[in-house]
């Protein structure tokens, strides 16, 4: 593989396996921010922000 970021490394996990494992973590949201998750996803747009400052950069 080359040092190119864009480079995405092939998947090798069976896809049933991937909508077990989102289907948990999507679990594991909703029993932390509870009522709240459906909130934060229609705010968001659904992408993961990872900081407070980049959700601002987005509303300038």
């Amino acid at each position: 593989m080359s040092n190119n970021p864009t480079t995405k490394k092939q998947n090798n996990i069976h896809p049933s396996f991937h909508k077990e494992l989102f289907k948990l973590n999507l679990r594991s949201a909703s029993d932390h921010y509870g009522k709240y998750l459906d909130k934060i996803l229609e705010v968001t747009g659904g992408k993961v922000l990872h900081g407070y400052d980049e959700f601002n950069k987005k509303k300038q």
